[in-house]
């Protein structure tokens, strides 16, 4: 009797030594999702020239907050959803334009500058179409044209002057402004087409709008079909911001 036992036993013991060794340690294995979220970081690619640019959705605060509206499945539809728009500079580093919140043309935008291993951003109108951007002579200011659409046929205009070495906007003081240019400079003003921009100088700018009073949908829409008669309104932009 006691001859088979003392097999019995040993085989015991090894057995009860072999799983408790196989069992796994809960701290040293921790949820998988707590590492994900704390190793993700999302990132847009923008092409400069020939190469592309990985820009951290962190450094751009307009951006960052906005997606923080969603959970990480519709986080990443819209982070597919971006679109980047290269803006070709000799001296003012890279800057593009990043268009987020897009419906079928509408976008929300934001300007973005990397330069000296910095990198600035600029919110921009929501909802608008980036049309163009033009800089100065002597690129130390940049005109934004921004667009929304009104039917197939019209497309109201905005400009937003930029100072591009602090990457801030320039205000257009009132007392320079006209009632026509109020309309085009303004705040969200998106009143009349503007069909060209160029700058005279470093100071100051040209627009070409319609020679209308009217700016009613009936009224732009048969000027835009019959290329209706246009002026210039000359605005002089100032490198102060108020």
């Amino acid at each position: 009797m006691k001859k088979w036992l003392h097999p019995l036993l040993f085989v015991s013991i090894l057995f009860a030594s072999l799983t408790g060794c196989a069992q796994p340690s809960i701290q040293d294995n921790p949820a998988p999702s707590e590492t994900l979220s704390e190793e993700m970081k999302d990132e847009i690619m923008v092409p400069f020239d020939s190469k592309q640019v990985s820009i951290a959705v962190d450094d751009i605060p307009a951006l960052r907050e906005y997606l923080k509206e969603f959970d990480q499945e519709k986080r990443q539809i819209e982070l597919s959803r971006i679109y980047t728009q290269a803006i070709p500079s000799e001296s003012a580093g890279m800057l593009a334009d990043i268009g987020y919140s897009c419906g079928t043309k509408l976008c929300s935008h934001v300007l973005v500058q990397l330069k000296d291993d910095q990198t600035k951003t600029l919110p921009l109108c929501e909802g608008s179409i980036f049309q163009a951007a033009y800089f100065s002579p002597d690129e130390s200011k940049l005109a934004v044209l921004l667009g929304r659409n009104e039917g197939a046929d019209i497309i109201r205009n905005h400009v937003v002057f930029v100072d591009v070495s602090k990457l801030e906007e320039i205000n257009i003081p009132e007392q320079k402004q006209s009632e026509r240019v109020k309309q085009l400079v303004s705040p969200d003003s998106f009143h009349w087409p503007i069909r060209d921009l160029k700058w005279l100088d470093d100071q100051s700018v040209s627009l070409t709008v319609p020679e209308l009073e009217d700016s009613s949908y009936e009224t732009l829409a048969n000027w835009n079909k019959t290329n209706g008669p246009s002026k210039e309104v000359q605005i002089s932009v100032d490198n102060k911001s108020d």
